[in-house]
């Protein structure tokens, strides 16, 4: 590596990087002109290769991204963001959950008959499951009590 371009690692950290300084102009994926010896050298693991260059060092930097760890991985499931609202459904027999949803910041709609919560509190508290989708923002059977019309 070359001299003054990074002084070494401290508790994982670089301590001192010229990699701001630097433009990047030209990046190759594997299997282009100029990738190979790398390539080879990191047996499928290569990213990319990008030649960096320093105006003020006047230098010309090659750099490789290559894959160190690999490991299972479970995108999230796309939802609304925490502080967006989110319809629940809570029986009218559920008092401590009820509860729970005032203490959270919920709101009662009495004309969908639903609680509004920040989607964020609905998955602190683990309620997911009593969304109800925003296409079907009814729940008028869900949270009457039995025998009720």
């Amino acid at each position: 590596m070359a001299e003054g371009f990074c002084q070494g690692l401290w508790l994982g950290r670089l301590q001192s990087c010229r990699v701001s300084a630097m433009r990047i102009l030209k990046t190759m994926k594997p299997g282009a002109k100029g990738t190979q010896t790398l390539a080879e050298e990191f047996e499928g693991r290569l990213v990319c290769v990008r030649y960096r260059y320093d105006a003020a060092a006047k230098r010309r930097y090659t750099t490789a991204e290559i894959i160190v760890a690999e490991g299972d991985w479970m995108p999230r499931q796309p939802g609304p963001a925490p502080e967006e609202a989110a319809w629940i459904r809570v029986r009218w027999d559920e008092q401590d959950l009820r509860a729970r949803v005032k203490a959270g910041g919920g709101r009662w709609d009495a004309e969908r008959r639903l609680w509004s919560l920040p989607a964020g509190t609905v998955r602190e508290l683990g309620l997911e499951s009593r969304v109800v989708p925003q296409d079907r923002p009814e729940g008028l059977a869900a949270t009457r009590p039995p025998g009720s019309v």
